[in-house]
């Protein structure tokens, strides 16, 4: 069903921007800015903040949206999708087995993880116009992760070790130190899971279109 109270949607990303900024200053807070960004999790939660900061705007305004707009939006949910799914499958329980449970189960972690993520498709399955993505935009969607890889890589050479940490590298599928050319299998299986839950999202948004 599709919400097209204004005041509800404004409400509603009125809210997500608070618990985006929430857990934003408190993960920055715990380790710096230059610490928190180097993460898929802090950029994707920016995203999702200037996103929501925008459409507020755009709505006070009562400026006609651009395409573009639409397009973006799409991307950074298949992001901020990618570091819940990451999370919790791939990262929750390795962090825990190195000492890092406080953080996995502090606010800051839950808000960036699971909270937000699911806020951000949840604004789109309320309010947004269905049947307008393709069969090709995962191709597209693409570009915000492997922009990340391609600024974790240069990162690591040029900066080398992340504060607070022991390696070049944020996570340990990309820690070519670590486990090598392996990074590759593990790149190719997240973005094939990523195309595969990325078709998901356009069938879904084309049947509920019907």
């Amino acid at each position: 069903m599709l919400l097209k109270d204004k005041r509800i949607r404004l409400f509603y990303r009125s809210i997500l921007i608070v618990l985006c900024i929430t857990g934003l200053y408190l993960n920055i807070r715990g380790r710096g800015f230059n610490h928190s960004i180097v993460y898929f999790t802090i950029q994707s939660n920016f995203l999702v903040l200037f996103m929501m900061m925008y459409l507020v705007c755009e709505d006070f305004l009562k400026v006609k949206q651009h395409p573009f707009i639409n397009k973006s939006k799409s991307a950074i949910m298949i992001a901020i999708s990618l570091t819940f799914l990451v999370f919790h499958v791939l990262l929750r329980r390795v962090l825990i087995d190195s000492g890092y449970g406080v953080y996995v189960n502090s606010i800051q972690s839950y808000l960036l993880h699971y909270v937000i993520p699911i806020f951000y498709v949840g604004d789109w399955l309320l309010f947004d116009k269905k049947g307008t993505y393709k069969y090709k935009d995962p191709f597209y969607w693409l570009i915000i992760p492997y922009i990340y890889i391609l600024f974790a890589m240069i990162r690591a050479e040029l900066f080398g070790i992340i504060p607070y940490t022991d390696s070049r590298f944020p996570y340990f599928f990309l820690d070519l130190d670590l486990i090598g050319v392996a990074v590759i299998f593990y790149i190719t299986g997240i973005t094939l899971f990523f195309i595969a839950y990325s078709f998901l999202i356009v069938f879904i948004d084309n049947k509920l279109n019907k």
